[in-house]
């Protein structure tokens, strides 16, 4: 455990869920609560290690939820460690670094094992074994990570309701214990190494990239102490190693530091069962006490009978189906069988959801775009369109999440996903933008600098591509005969001069000035201002029109969208 940059925080017992944050003092919207620049222990996912360095976190596909957006062009270069080949890094720092902190220990173990990979559970188990034996591990840092809860009881307990939720079982956690023991070579007791192992299930984070893409995990024992709420007021993010705790919205001094372990946005009765199964509670936040999600009230279900102890609702069935659907898609063979699995999942709602953009045969209980599943499926759109080069009609999609989602499921303007999905759309507006720009010249025609965006061939800054332009794991070329969804009323100048400014707004203050994300983002922004001349102010006036012309244009953008449920 490193020593926290900062720590606005202070312990206090609670009688019924432990020891808890407090806030040590005010803290407003958007500020850093506790900052600490490496967790005690991280480690990518066992698909990872291959595309993301060890020590920094930097991946190649550092945007994978956005399109996979390789790094080789910024100049990140992997090397594998000559000792074992599981572990990449991206130069000699970070891989001296990791060296002298903890890979020379566990080196001669992944290179026994090689080709195969340990879980990362029991990667971190071992490396905390290893530390420990050799005296590299501080004994306050131990004994903080050891006085976490680790629910043994619990876990040894028969429960066939949690174990269809979750591998967590006392089974595995005995198997994963013993591989730590044996391949550690620690002469600790068993029933020790089994505490250690269910304290890493229950007390871990999900290292994410900038853009919340998940890489692996990651424990610490002070932001282990955050509690759960389904309305949380602070949130966990990364860039690289560095840990961040963030407010989300004013935190008066004295009061409980909280943030979510699971998907809020799921229904009350989704996110009590997935709690209890994996953290052993029963939430009593009072979004569960109230039966709301993020403040609202499940109309639907209640006004179609839904019972949560009695037989499935007709729109259970239909969401249950749907959800059925979705994973059909993630396992589907190809493009057209995934393309086919995504539409029948999104086509109910579709019936539903075309009534609440229109007067007329409206459904008394229209199906709100924020109530999952719905959203689960148009972010999986988003990932196939962008997987399959079809920018436009991804973009169509990312803009009804940011109208019709995201201001429900993150209502702080400072929430990091908000910012992030916001940067999706920009760039994808931008990439749009820059294909019609090409197909223009292509027909000999150079397009309207009112309605699309110039990609300016003749200015040799060209970082824009590499920063804002989407790429498909295997760079496929565009679809050639894409359906042109965007009206030409639709000024894409003004939509990406909206979207930049809101994000530079906020974006300090969601995800820290000093974070990846933020100094990307900054870098993008100058570099699209350099490449596009338009979208600069040449004064004031020009700025206060301008403004006025961008509310109008992302009015028109978010009836637009809603073509997605048409």
């Amino acid at each position: 455990m490193t020593t926290p940059i900062t720590n606005f925080t202070h312990t206090k017992k609670t009688l019924s869920a432990g020891t808890a944050l407090y806030a040590s003092e005010a803290i407003p919207a958007g500020a850093p609560i506790i900052i600490i620049p490496r967790p005690l222990v991280a480690v990518p996912d066992s698909p990872r290690l291959g595309d993301t360095c060890s020590e920094c976190f930097r991946s190649l596909q550092e945007e994978g939820e956005d399109g996979k957006e390789e790094k080789e062009d910024d100049g990140l270069k992997l090397r594998a460690c000559t000792g074992c080949k599981i572990v990449k890094y991206c130069g000699k720092k970070c891989q001296s670094a990791a060296w002298k902190h903890h890979h020379k220990l566990e080196c001669p173990i992944f290179s026994r094992l090689y080709p195969n990979v340990l879980p990362n559970t029991v990667r971190m188990v071992v490396q905390l074994l290893l530390r420990q034996k050799t005296g590299m591990l501080p004994e306050a840092d131990f004994s903080a990570f050891m006085k976490l809860e680790h629910h043994l009881d619990e876990f040894q307990r028969k429960d066939e309701e949690r174990e269809k939720q979750t591998q967590n079982t006392w089974e595995n956690i005995q198997l994963m214990s013993r591989a730590a023991l044996e391949y550690s070579g620690s002469k600790e007791p068993r029933g020790m190494v089994e505490s250690m192992t269910a304290r890493i299930l229950i007390n871990t984070l999900t290292l994410v990239t900038p853009t919340y893409t998940p890489l692996g995990l990651a424990t610490d024992p002070l932001p282990s102490l955050l509690n759960h709420s389904c309305a949380p007021n602070a949130v966990v993010s990364f860039s690289g190693p560095v840990l961040s705790v963030r407010s989300l919205i004013p935190i008066p001094k004295g009061s409980e530091i909280t943030i979510s372990y699971i998907d809020i946005t799921e229904q009350p009765e989704v996110r009590i069962s997935e709690l209890r199964a994996r953290y052993f509670f029963t939430c009593s936040c009072p979004e569960c006490k109230n039966g709301t999600t993020l403040g609202q009230a499940d109309e639907i279900g209640l006004s179609e009978g839904a019972n949560r102890s009695g037989p499935a609702s007709p729109q259970t069935k239909i969401d249950n189906q749907a959800t059925l659907d979705l994973q059909e898609a993630g396992k589907a063979s190809s493009a057209d069988a995934a393309a086919a699995c995504l539409d029948k999942a999104l086509n109910p709602y579709r019936r539903r959801g075309s009534s609440t953009t229109t007067s007329n045969n409206r459904d008394p209980h229209p199906y709100p775009p924020y109530r999952q599943p719905l959203p689960h499926i148009i972010e999986k759109h988003i990932l196939f369109n962008l997987a399959m080069g079809k920018f436009e009609h991804a973009f169509q999609y990312a803009a009804f999440t940011y109208f019709n989602i995201d201001s429900i499921f993150f209502p702080s303007q400072y929430h990091p996903l908000r910012v992030v999905h916001a940067w999706r759309l920009c760039r994808l507006a931008l990439q749009v933008g820059a294909q019609r720009a090409e197909r223009g010249a292509e027909r000999g025609a150079k397009p309207s600098s009112e309605q699309e965006v110039d990609d300016n061939k003749d200015n040799n800054n060209n970082n824009t591509n590499t920063l804002m332009k989407f790429h498909t794991p295997n760079n496929p070329s565009p679809d050639p005969h894409p359906l042109h969804l965007i009206p030409p009323t639709i000024d894409l100048k003004l939509i990406i001069r909206n979207l930049l400014s809101e994000i530079i707004r906020t974006v300090d203050r969601s995800l820290g000035s000093e974070s990846r994300f933020a100094e990307t983002v900054r870098r993008a922004e100058r570099d699209v201002l350099l490449s596009e001349p338009g979208l600069g102010y040449q004064s004031s006036k020009d700025e206060e029109r301008t403004a006025t012309e961008q509310k109008e244009m992302m009015r028109c953008l978010r009836e637009w969208c809603f073509g997605v449920l048409a």
